[in-house]
């Protein structure tokens, strides 16, 4: 199973600022041109929950920037398709980013490093794009005086030995007896150029360690606040909060800790789910099991992340091959056959994906209000009305034709719920021609539940 996802690789990234398939690049704009506004030392938040889209946002705007650079690592096709985005319709605009410097740090991938502050020194010496603007000799000499206070050896400008740094007991008495605030002014003027601004893009500090997360904050606050430097955390707000309150213990407010670092706090805009699933999607979405799924993530009120999974999932199951069945003669009952299994499967599959106590209540027995809730905002019941097979659902089910539908559909739910989840039909029980419909759409339906339980992820 290939795993459907829009990771933050740069073809991804530049194919989303090229196409805006999600209206974002509006914001991205705006964000841009607010950080050509800021004067001073300055600390921003980019709030939002796991699987929002945080870091393909700040990746998209390191791209942006990173373009402008005169000396970017982009090819000429990949810069044309940014230069002539929406993001940088403005000339005025693209003129002011060229002063916009930028580093993605990811926190999380560094948080086994002892010294917080060690791993973001590396990650930005270490950055190829300030390193083709950078002074070298100046940030040579900046780090030689760093390694000829603590270590024995010259580290000249082998960055890699700042490893030692982290491992050396020493490195309390290394902060305390040397100004370090000096020092990493230094190698900021030496990695940007006067006039510059660096925006410094921190992300995934949520899922950190407490003592790395808190350390990080800490040491930004004591050594970092320098007149040319931006922070930029892409976070969840409320779960760092939690990770702060971690660390000092649960009488601390890590609410009121977070308001005090950050100068301005903001919200990721969220994507629309139509368009994002539409994006991840090869299939025809006109198929009603398409829009059944669609339906089903709305519902279900599914983050990013979960549309993934549920794209994912659902790309095991062969829908056409569901929907035929031999043993079903005529047109309209094989037009029900197909209309409960395409609502049904979809159903079921955003369950599991999303909430899998739910999804065992639904398959054991016990759920049938969140799935008669569910069976009602998909596509069912208007297929059957646009397709006038509610008579035919109701000899299926055993009612009377004469019964009224709108009235009746709590009731049919609750027969098709009951066929399908406490009392199926099997082959040796089918009787009658409602009979052998009921047990086609069980056995097929275990067969679903079956490669759901062997092959499904879920978050």
């Amino acid at each position: 199973m290939k795993s459907i996802e829009l990771l933050p690789t740069d073809e991804n990234i530049l194919d989303t600022i090229y196409k805006d398939p999600f209206n974002r690049n509006i914001e991205i704009e705006s964000f841009l041109k607010m950080l050509t506004t800021i004067e001073g030392h300055f600390s921003i938040s980019i709030d939002g929950k796991w699987g929002s889209g945080k870091t393909f946002f700040i990746k998209q705007c390191e791209m942006v920037l990173n373009v402008l650079d005169d000396e970017n690592s982009l090819d000429s096709e990949k810069s044309s398709k940014i230069f002539h985005s929406s993001i940088l319709s403005q000339n005025n605009l693209r003129e002011s980013l060229k002063k916009q410097k930028c580093v993605y740090f990811d926190a999380w991938a560094n948080d086994s490093y002892g010294t917080p502050l060690i791993a973001l020194l590396n990650t930005l010496i270490n950055s190829q794009n300030l390193l083709k603007i950078a002074d070298l000799e100046k940030l040579k000499s900046t780090l030689k005086k760093i390694g000829e206070k603590f270590l024995s050896e010259k580290i000249g400008f082998d960055v890699s030995l700042f490893d030692q740094v982290i491992q050396r007991k020493e490195i309390q008495d290394f902060q305390e007896q040397l100004d370090l605030h000096e020092y990493i002014e230094k190698v900021i003027n030496s990695l940007i150029e006067d006039g510059q601004r660096l925006n410094i893009f921190i992300d995934e500090l949520d899922r950190c360690n407490p003592r790395f997360a808190v350390k990080l904050l800490e040491e930004i606050k004591h050594y970092f606040l320098l007149n040319n430097v931006t922070f930029i955390f892409s976070t969840n707000i409320e779960e760092l909060s939690k990770t702060v309150n971690k660390f000092y213990g649960n009488e601390f407010s890590g609410d009121k800790y977070l308001n005090r670092f950050f100068d301005l706090s903001l919200s990721i805009p969220e994507i629309d789910q139509v368009s994002y699933f539409r994006y991840l999607t090869s299939k025809d979405s006109s198929w009603v099991y398409k829009k059944n799924e669609l339906a089903v993530i709305k519902f279900l009120n599914m983050s990013l992340r979960e549309v993934n999974s549920f794209v994912t999932n659902n790309e095991i199951i062969d829908y056409q091959k569901l929907a035929s069945n031999p043993e079903i003669f005529t047109r309209e009952h094989r037009d029900i056959y197909m209309y409960v299994l395409w609502s049904v499967v979809p159903i079921l599959v955003g369950f599991h994906t999303v909430n899998d106590s739910l999804y065992r209540r639904i398959i054991s027995g016990t759920g049938k209000e969140v799935f008669s809730e569910a069976l009602r905002n998909v596509k069912f019941w208007d297929l059957l009305q646009y397709d006038a097979l509610y008579t035919e659902v109701f000899e299926l089910c055993g009612f009377s034709k004469s019964l009224d539908f709108e009235k009746n559909v709590e009731n049919v739910t609750a027969f098709i719920y009951k066929r399908l989840f406490i009392e199926p039909i099997t082959i040796n029980q089918a009787k009658t021609e409602a009979d052998i419909f009921w047990c086609a759409i069980s056995q097929n339906l275990n067969g679903v539940l079956k490669t759901i339980s062997q092959n499904f992820r879920f978050e």
